[in-house]
């Protein structure tokens, strides 16, 4: 349960927050199932806070710095992190169905069998970001950072992933039923298993035929016509023939 004074504090608005945290640095702030929906926390420093399992359901932290935050089985449904700083938090099995977080930074985050389905992630950075058994499904991340990121079995059917770099991240065995990677970056990008079925693969970047040969799958999925011809015949399986 949340610390009752720091949570007294919070409601004060961000100028006693914001002191307090000056005032006491190596105070670690409790906000753990704190109901905090729909609350304007714009700008606001989290940084080792432990937000576990709390509420913040429609929230608004754009440009808020959560930096080695613990958000662990938090309600992030809906919620704004536009810009925001979530360098190393914890964010595994949180609920963030329909969040925002353009631009917002990842990196050397976990966010391990986290729901971030039908999110706005344009621009985000998650490199070096666990995000094993994560849920991407109908989440738009034009242009994020998915350098070396580990995700493994992740749902990412239906996501939109165009220009995203995925430079050595793993996507063994994940799924990537009709995604679009159009002008993605996959440059050492692990495709052990991963199911390619109806995805868009036209005019990505450094893609080789032998990585690509490793796919469970890629019926229907949609490419440049000389490598369709070079992979449909050297690797017929990968087409259902």
């Amino acid at each position: 349960m949340a610390n009752k004074e720091h949570l007294s504090i919070l409601k004060q608005g961000q100028q006693a927050w914001e002191q307090f945290r000056k005032e006491h640095p190596s105070i670690h702030p409790d906000l753990s199932s704190a109901n905090l929906t729909g609350w304007n926390l714009i700008g606001f420093d989290f940084s080792a806070a432990n937000l576990a399992d709390a509420n913040l359901s429609q929230a608004n932290l754009t440009k808020a710095v959560l930096i080695g935050a613990n958000l662990a089985e938090a309600n992030l449904f809906g919620i704004d992190l536009t810009q925001a700083i979530l360098k190393q938090a914890n964010l595994n099995e949180v609920d963030a169905e329909h969040l925002t977080a353009t631009n917002a930074d990842f990196t050397h985050a976990t966010l391990v069998k986290s729901d971030l389905s039908k999110g706005n992630l344009n621009g985000a950075n998650f490199s070096n970001a666990n995000l094993h058994l994560t849920n991407f499904q109908g989440a738009t991340l034009k242009l994020a950072s998915l350098q070396n990121t580990k995700l493994r079995e992740a749902n990412i059917n239906n996501a939109t992933l165009s220009d995203a770099d995925l430079l050595g991240a793993d996507l063994g065995q994940s799924s990537l039923i009709n995604a679009n990677l159009k002008g993605a970056n996959l440059a050492d990008t692990s495709l052990v298993q991963t199911n390619l079925q109806g995805c868009c693969l036209e005019h990505v970047k450094n893609l080789s035929e032998e990585r690509l040969a490793k796919a469970k799958t890629l019926i229907q999925a949609t490419m440049e016509s000389c490598l369709h011809e070079r992979m449909a015949e050297k690797y017929p399986r990968l087409f259902g023939n």
